[in-house]
């Protein structure tokens, strides 16, 4: 099954920076609807308690990292945000598709030379805060489930 299945992780650890990170969890649906109706499998890591979205096989808590870190060196593509999990598809030589917030700007930790990095531009990012935002979180909210969808396409298919 090496390559035949999408891992996607659409938690955030909420403990340094709140929901700046989070993208809406009804768009992972979204996202994970689509790739569904394309005929792919995804596999959803993360923690135990975090939400499952619809149709994704569940390894939440099943995993620790280093087993978490081969689902994805197996995985055709990963999808999620900044996070520990992103460095790891970098460590492992994964693909990778990832919704970006402004905390940071991807220069700062990103890997696009591997990884597509969807991300808004807007005028106060990067803003360096820690677990409120000014502007409404447009940074994450301005990015569409459409949007990841095309992008996680155009890479499966490049």
């Amino acid at each position: 099954m090496d390559g035949a299945f999408i891992a996607i992780e659409p938690e955030t650890n909420p403990e340094f920076f709140g929901e700046l990170r989070a993208w809406p969890f009804e768009r992972w649906q979204k996202v994970v609807d689509a790739l569904r109706a394309d005929g792919r499998q995804i596999v959803q890591l993360g923690l135990s308690d975090a939400r499952l979205l619809d149709g994704a096989i569940d390894l939440r808590g099943k995993t620790d990292f280093r087993a978490a870190c081969a689902v994805l060196a197996r995985a055709r593509l990963f999808v999620g945000t900044e996070s520990g999990l992103m460095h790891a598809a970098r460590a492992v030589g994964a693909a990778a598709a990832i919704v970006w917030g402004g905390v940071t700007l991807p220069e700062f930790a990103a890997n696009p030379d591997v990884h597509d990095v969807i991300c808004r531009r807007v005028a106060c990012a990067p803003c360096g805060n820690q677990g409120w935002c000014d502007n409404g979180r447009i940074c994450m909210l301005d990015i569409g489930a459409e949007e990841v969808v095309g992008r996680v396409r155009k890479r499966l298919a490049g």
